[in-house]
């Protein structure tokens, strides 16, 4: 028996779990705090990129017990790729009335309102914006993100077949690595 371990023995033991004061010893958990610096929140800003899918709710749900728990404010934005150009014409024709800039333009002016009545009704602060972006979703995410001073980027985490992410790709897969910032991925139920 080393020197350690023999005093351990002779004054009350190791401090494992059946010691008989463990508990009245063990610290309060604080989830809400990093432990290095002070009592700041580790997230105050939480990004959600939404699709209007089911997905959406499983997502929602986790971020409402984080931002309940980070006393954190939530910005829900919805993204529609334009195709890049330089010519005026062009630019404006992929956000007429019939086109399907205006037609995700419309849907995301219908659901983004739903979404947030649900979590401001539960008092979390909550701003939403549709974003129109040239450049690939995961780019204008990431770029969304780190300009606006977010702290955490939350998705669903979509399966798809190989070919599917052959010829769609995982935008949320060039996000995590593309960013600095943390990602949570939620997991979908499965039916």
């Amino acid at each position: 028996m080393t020197r350690r371990r023999r005093e351990e023995h002779e004054s009350n033991g190791p401090p494992h779990n059946s010691h008989p004061n463990f508990e009245r010893r063990r610290r309060p958990y604080r989830a809400a705090s990093t432990g290095l610096e002070g009592d700041r929140a580790m997230y105050k800003r939480i990004l959600v990129p939404l699709d209007g899918s089911e997905n959406d709710a499983v997502v929602l749900e986790h971020v409402k017990r984080l931002a309940k728990e980070f006393e954190a404010g939530v910005t829900l934005i919805m993204l529609h790729r334009l195709v890049p150009s330089d010519h005026p014409f062009q630019q404006r024709v992929q956000v007429e009335e019939g086109s399907s800039g205006w037609r995700a333009k419309s849907a995301a002016e219908s659901y983004l309102p739903q979404v947030e009545r649900t979590l401001a009704q539960v008092g979390i602060p909550v701003d939403t914006e549709f974003v129109m972006a040239e450049q690939p979703e995961a780019d204008a995410i990431v770029k969304f993100a780190e300009e606006k001073g977010h702290d955490l980027i939350v998705f669903a985490n979509r399966e798809r077949s190989p070919i599917g992410r052959f010829f769609f790709g995982n935008i949320e897969e060039k996000v995590r690595r593309r960013t600095t910032l943390p990602v949570l991925f939620v997991s979908a139920r499965k039916s």
